[in-house]
């Protein structure tokens, strides 16, 4: 009994002259008290567990996000288009249009990472 309050105080942090104090029943289990403990709601259902938990996953995207705004971002970009040189509308006069297109890499990365403080 000494040999397991001892332990009971290593792993707790309790200190041990309170444990003296206490009586513990340090017998095993029996198949109907497990059965008893089992039984009990699973611990994803109680309410308080369930917000500290979406809690926490609302502030690991928090911060995923603000760890995104520093990264740089690599796109492409593009434009494919016509025009006609002359004033009025019309698509089928030969000779009349000239292509206009371009196709790039952009590459967006922030200069001065930082907090920006609006201007007062």
């Amino acid at each position: 009994m000494l040999k397991e309050k001892l332990f009971l105080g290593y792993l707790t942090g309790i200190p041990v002259m309170e444990l003296f104090e206490v009586s513990f029943d340090f017998s095993p289990l029996s198949t109907s008290r497990l059965d008893r403990y089992t039984t009990c709601r699973a611990v994803d259902s109680i309410a308080r567990i369930r917000e500290l938990t979406l809690k926490e996953e609302l502030l690991n995207q928090q911060i995923r996000s603000e760890r995104n705004k520093y990264v740089p971002q690599v796109g492409f970009e593009g434009f494919l288009g016509a025009n006609q040189y002359a004033q009025t509308f019309d698509p089928f006069l030969a000779n009349s249009w000239y292509g206009n297109s371009y196709l790039g890499i952009s590459l967006k990365m922030p200069l001065m990472p930082g907090r920006v403080h609006p201007a007062k």
